[in-house]
């Protein structure tokens, strides 16, 4: 019975880590300061979950960014997204789940179909892709982009069809567009990987990262991070490394990668509630084989005593 518990134990634990454990990075520049996860986009028993949303930022106000965030369920859906939040109402061309980018040739502008006419889509077209898949080599998670119109709520006129990706915020591009209404208001918009703020921060005080002697395979990289959390009156340094992860707040962060030239780190980030089961479960059946062997053992020593009688 406790081998069968076990087991039944460990498929349990498969279970809740399937259904809650939730994924992603924190990527944090030298000398910067982060207090957000970027969630990786996952398949579960309700679909896809975690994908990617669109982003408004109002920088209007010094030192105090509004952001009007449009979850990612809605760009899938498409058409016409309004929130009294926003000046323009936002109008969904053409959402791709999956997308690689190519710059436009100049001197070939007139013949390539373009459905953007503002912003960073005028020089770059995005193209559909299947979805990735577990088995793909070059790419394993979906990078989407989307053409989107802009629509000025004051006037009723387009302000622009644009192109939002997440490949503009992995490139060396500025990974937001400008979006300015007929009256001057200005608007940052970014497709980005989901948020997920924390009640504490992280500033990287020292990234250090050592490769083999004559070459630039990485041996080991380290990150020195500042941990500060103010509801708990918290304030220290800690050191994530390779093989030395920082368990904290029921996440575990990884040392994972790093930013070109070395210019930050790149932690991954795992919340998985149903990390202890897997252990128990080993626990349970290690016990119950002991158990039944010491039942087998016992009944041999009796008809060994029986027969020596």
């Amino acid at each position: 019975i406790s081998i069968h518990a076990g087991i039944i134990l460990l498929m349990l634990g498969e279970l809740i880590t399937g259904i809650f454990a939730v994924e992603g990075n924190m990527t944090i520049e030298q000398g910067g300061v982060t207090n957000y996860l970027e969630l990786k986009e996952t398949s579960g028993f309700m679909g896809k979950v975690n994908g990617p949303e669109l982003a408004f930022s109002d920088m209007s106000i010094p030192k105090k960014e509004k952001v009007v965030v449009i979850p990612n369920h809605l760009l899938r859906t498409g058409g016409k997204i309004s929130t009294p939040l926003l000046p323009f109402d936002i109008e969904i061309i053409k959402y791709m789940n999956n997308s690689s980018v190519e710059e436009i040739d100049p001197d070939k502008k007139e013949e390539i179909a373009n459905l953007a006419n503002i912003g960073d889509g005028v020089r770059i077209r995005a193209n559909e892709k299947n979805e990735a898949s577990g088995t793909d080599k070059d790419q394993k998670i979906d990078l989407p982009s989307a053409y989107i119109n802009l629509i000025d709520k004051k006037t009723g006129k387009s302000v622009g069809t644009y192109l939002a990706s997440i490949w503009l915020s992995l490139s060396s591009l500025k990974p937001t567009q400008s979006v300015i209404t007929e009256d001057g208001t200005k608007t940052e918009m970014a497709l980005r990987f989901k948020r997920s703020y924390k009640p504490f921060s992280m500033e990287l005080i020292e990234f250090k990262h050592e490769r083999y002697l004559g070459t630039n395979t990485p041996k080991n990289f380290s990150s020195k991070i500042k941990l500060s959390n103010e509801s708990l009156n918290e304030n220290r340094e800690t050191l994530i490394s390779m093989n030395n992860p920082l368990r904290y707040d029921g996440e575990t962060f990884y040392q994972s990668g790093f930013l070109p030239n070395d210019k930050g780190t790149i932690l991954q980030v795992v919340r998985n509630p149903g990390w202890i089961m897997p252990y128990l479960s080993c626990l349970v059946v290690s016990f119950g084989m002991l158990l039944h062997f010491g039942m087998h053992l016992n009944t041999f020593l009796k008809k060994r005593a029986i027969s020596n009688a």
